[in-house]
Order: structure tokens, then sequence, then C-alpha cells
């Protein structure tokens, strides 16, 4: 497996657990409307899967501009020589 696939893969599970995670939350709050608290703590659970999903999708991006920034961070380091 490549490092995009293996993204990809991430991505994908990331993306059913937080369509299972919104399945649930609106299954609790049909049956115990006045009770927040698990709302709040599937809410929180789902911030989680998403900042791994933001993660997951930002790494490819990197991965293909990790060469332009060496090459900035040359020429920068270059230029400021004693």
């Amino acid at each position: 497996m490549t490092f995009d696939e293996a993204v990809n893969e991430g991505i994908q599970r990331c993306n059913d657990l937080i369509r299972k995670i919104l399945e649930l939350e609106i299954l609790i709050i049909k049956e115990f409307p006045d009770n927040e608290d698990v709302s709040i703590i599937l809410r929180g659970y789902k911030e989680v899967i998403q900042g791994q999903l933001m993660f997951g999708q930002a790494s490819p991006r990197y991965k293909s501009n990790r060469a332009p920034f060496a090459d900035l961070r040359k020429t920068f380091i270059g230029s400021h020589k004693p």
C-alpha cells in the first residue's frame, strides 16, 4: 500500500466514523431529548475524528509541497551567511 492509498483509506474510515457518530447522535436526541451530556460527548468525538480527517487530508499536500519549502530554506540560509 502506498502512502497516498493509506491516506485515502484513513480519510474514508474517518468519514464513515463521522457518519456513524452523527446517526448515533440523532438517535440519542430522539430517545433522550433532555439529555445534553451524551450529545456533547458525541460532538467531542466527532470533532476529534474531524481533526484526524483534516490532518489526513493535509498530509499529501505537505508531502507534495515539501520540496519548495526546502528550496526556500536553502535560499534563505544561503543568502544570510556571514
